[in-house]
């Protein structure tokens, strides 16, 4: 028994092939319902993916799906958005972090989730994000948990980064108005 598949992706679409050779009926039958299952798979795949928007995307380079996820982010495709950041944190691109805490906060593509939204800016502030613990301490900051929100500026206002002046500002006003 031999059964060979493969995808032939031309310019504007795919071609399946499947050679299989048997001298069993029994076997061919069920290696060829097996085949058509796949390319059944493989074609909902494909047409998801061009219906996605993502049919241009190499998932497999980090950076394209990040450039990609950004656009529909921008163009308040949010669901899309969210779903392909949150495939880039769990796979541990650093840079989607932010977005995806983001999204947890404002319930962009996803339900609104205080603890998701912390923990996104954790791991971001951890990867190194520093705006990420601007972000955060502006929220703790918003529900009045100021002590918290202290802390988070002032890891923001240790490094250079574009938010360091803002966090240390924020460290000022809050000393001088007592929350800090």
């Amino acid at each position: 028994q031999f059964k060979t598949i493969k995808l032939y992706p031309l310019s504007k679409s795919f071609t399946f092939r499947s050679d299989m050779f048997c001298e069993n009926s029994d076997v061919f039958k069920s290696t060829f319902y097996a085949v058509m299952t796949e390319m059944e798979k493989a074609h909902a795949f494909l047409n998801k993916r061009i219906h996605d928007g993502l049919a241009d995307v190499d998932m497999n380079e980090p950076d394209s799906v990040y450039k990609k996820a950004l656009d529909f982010f921008y163009d308040d495709e949010d669901e899309k958005a969210f779903s392909l950041f949150k495939q880039l944190a769990d796979a541990g691109y650093a840079r989607a972090y932010s977005y995806v805490a983001i999204s947890y906060e404002n319930g962009y593509g996803v339900a609104k989730n205080t603890e998701l939204m912390e923990k996104y800016y954790e791991k971001g502030i951890d990867a190194g994000y520093l705006w990420c613990a601007y972000r955060l301490a502006n929220y703790l900051y918003g529900i009045n948990d100021c002590a918290k929100a202290f802390t988070y500026y002032m890891k923001c206002g240790t490094n250079e980064n574009p938010y360091m002046s803002k966090a240390l500002y924020m460290v000022g006003y809050m000393q001088e108005m007592g929350k800090g």
